[in-house]
């Protein structure tokens, strides 16, 4: 699994390196929907899963 995510990250970079970034784009828009408090995972698998709710932890496709 480490393997992979490394693969995937490096595979970012090289994408990232080749993308032109005008001054003009925004860096990043958010959108977060209205979350309902239920489920949570204990703090060190939100930490590693990036999110505390087991809900909200989709794979990461994009780069």
């Amino acid at each position: 699994m480490k393997n992979e995510c490394r693969q995937m990250q490096d595979n970012c970079k090289n994408e990232v390196a080749k993308t032109p970034f005008p001054e003009n784009y925004a860096l990043a828009m958010a959108y977060v929907p209205y979350q309902s408090f239920n489920e949570t995972y204990d703090a060190e698998k939100a930490f590693c899963q990036g999110t505390l709710f087991p809900c909200l932890d989709k794979p990461f496709v994009g780069c």
